[in-house]
């Protein structure tokens, strides 16, 4: 014989229930707005959801532990700053994840977003968020 579900267990949901219209990956990409880019009520407006369902997917998420990899750091560093040299945007990721990198990853992560069409050179060892016409109607930054 089934068992029914009782009342606690039927108002549970998860994570991928209470983010509505938006993914998981997208769920993440919005946190990690958060934490490098936006204030709650900047993110709020932007993508059209309440405090009560942010605080809801930091914790689900668990957002004090949330962190980018090297491409979002970089994608943040741009997106906030406008343009940088490798050796900033290497002491940028560095100060937020406290991992050491070389010139040489940077450059790596920059060529591969200038190939995606995020990221643009500016000069020899600059680059500069320069995100195409489709990268922008996508509305996501990383």
């Amino acid at each position: 014989m089934a068992r029914s579900a009782s009342p606690r267990e039927s108002r549970r949901t998860t994570a991928a229930e209470k983010a509505g219209p938006f993914s998981e990956q997208d769920v993440r990409r919005i946190l990690l707005e958060h934490r490098y880019l936006l204030k709650a009520d900047e993110l709020c407006t932007k993508w059209q959801v309440s405090r009560a369902t942010l605080r809801s997917w930091k914790k689900s998420a668990r957002f004090e532990y949330l962190c980018g990899d090297l491409r979002e750091l970089v994608i943040a560093a741009l997106a906030s700053g406008g343009s940088a040299t490798l050796p900033q945007l290497a002491a940028w990721a560095d100060y937020q994840d406290h991992s050491p990198y070389s010139e040489a990853e940077i450059r790596a992560v920059v060529d591969g977003l200038v190939t995606e069409g995020i990221a643009a050179w500016d000069g020899k060892t600059g680059a500069r968020y320069a995100p195409s016409t489709a990268r922008k109607a996508a509305k996501f930054i990383f």
